[in-house]
């Protein structure tokens, strides 16, 4: 039997099985990555993505702790959902309609 929180006394962590629990930021990721795969040959496919991904992202990650492991992860999701925020952008601008 998998346990869906996994607990880990030695630590004092826990952590959430993958692949039973989804997580907005998985979600997030993965749009993004699907995006960059069809940004080339579908434009508009990769533009509802991003717009998908703009939707999950609401600010910083996990923007109340300020524990140092944090600090990279909050980086590169504030990073990627910039990137995002232009590429959306640059197609709506090329479909005239932003």
């Amino acid at each position: 039997m998998s346990a869906i929180i996994r607990t880990e006394r030695l630590t004092k962590s826990y952590g959430a099985s993958r692949g039973i629990v989804e997580v907005d930021l998985s979600r997030f990721d993965h749009a993004l990555d699907l995006a960059a795969t069809v940004s080339r040959g579908e434009p508009h496919r990769a533009a509802a993505l991003w717009g998908e991904a703009l939707g999950l992202y609401r600010g910083p990650l996990l923007g109340e702790f300020a524990e140092g492991w944090i600090f990279p992860e909050r980086t590169r999701a504030s990073r990627r959902a910039m990137e995002a925020l232009e590429s959306f952008t640059r197609v709506r601008i090329v479909e005239g309609r932003a």
